[in-house]
């Protein structure tokens, strides 16, 4: 598939009031069975209802060798289209890449090969915040593996055996009961990202990077100086990431992710699932062309 059939086949009916198409670009590694899946993925930032479209597929045992013929069609094509547009229905419109997102992995891999863009996003909420700092944070206190017995209310306490009392202990106590030190530096992660999750929110924005500057600062007093990652730093980015593109919400891998899971549940079984892939995306294409 390309930009322009995608394009054409998914927006035909929802264009009417665009002139200006603004792309995000998401490359994510799929594990799919036993392969590697690399989809180039797609969607158009002013038209939410219109979900995430596949561009390309890559498919192989290992992430692509050479990035740099992946990705070079494609870039090709979309130089092309910014620079000229794209027509369909006797309409002209303009094309404008606003960002790649792409998790930590991805991200590193894509800039270490081949410089597409600058507007690589770090700030991206599904990677950056829910699966990684607030995932790390709730895996430092909470080992859920080691919880065999749900919890029941406290109002039954009476009734609680003595593996629920150790659970409670070791695990809940600290957010029932909360450490103030943990519970006041977790709220300013809760307050800064509350705030920058929403335009309405926008003129507090300076106010967000403060309070998300001091939980940076004082996040190895809290967590220890071993829990320091590249994940932690980049909150850091938040703020001038943004401005410049909108609340964290708009700039979310969400949409990729749920699209992702879609074309991993339309595989019918391991055998050739590159080929799979390719027919659910043909079976699809044909079904825009008649609705």
């Amino acid at each position: 598939m390309d930009v322009v059939k995608v394009c054409r086949l998914s927006l035909l009916a929802v264009v009417e009031d665009v002139d200006l198409l603004k792309v995000y670009v998401s490359i994510d590694g799929l594990p799919i069975f036993n392969r590697q899946f690399w989809p180039i993925l797609l969607n158009v930032h002013n038209i939410p209802e219109v979900p995430a479209m596949t561009i390309a597929v890559y498919s192989g045992s290992t992430k692509p060798v050479d990035i740099d013929q992946f990705l070079q069609p494609f870039v090709d094509e979309l130089n092309f289209l910014m620079e000229n547009g794209i027509t369909f229905n006797n309409k002209q419109f303009s094309i404008e890449l606003r960002v790649i997102i792409a998790d930590s992995p991805a991200r590193a891999y894509i800039k270490d090969n081949f410089d597409i863009i600058k507007q690589i996003i770090v700030a991206d909420q599904l990677h950056l915040i829910d699966l990684g700092i607030t995932k790390r944070m709730i895996l430092t206190h909470i080992k859920l593996i080691e919880i065999h017995r749900k919890f029941r209310s406290l109002r039954d306490y009476k009734n609680w055996k003595g593996s629920e009392f150790s659970s409670f202990q070791f695990y809940a106590s600290f957010v029932i009961l909360k450490d103030e030190e943990q519970y006041k530096h977790f709220m300013l992660y809760f307050c800064s990202l509350t705030l920058f999750s929403s335009n309405v929110y926008k003129e507090h924005w300076p106010l967000a990077n403060t309070l998300i500057q001091f939980y940076v600062k004082r996040y190895a007093n809290i967590y220890g100086p071993g829990f320091i990652s590249n994940n932690v730093h980049n909150l850091l980015h938040i703020f001038k990431e943004v401005e410049q593109f909108g609340p964290i919400s708009s700039i979310s891998s969400y949409p990729f992710e749920n699209h992702l899971q879609h074309l991993k549940r339309s595989l019918r079984s391991d055998w050739k699932c590159f080929e799979q892939t390719i027919n659910r995306l043909s079976e699809k294409e044909v079904y825009n062309t008649l609705v």
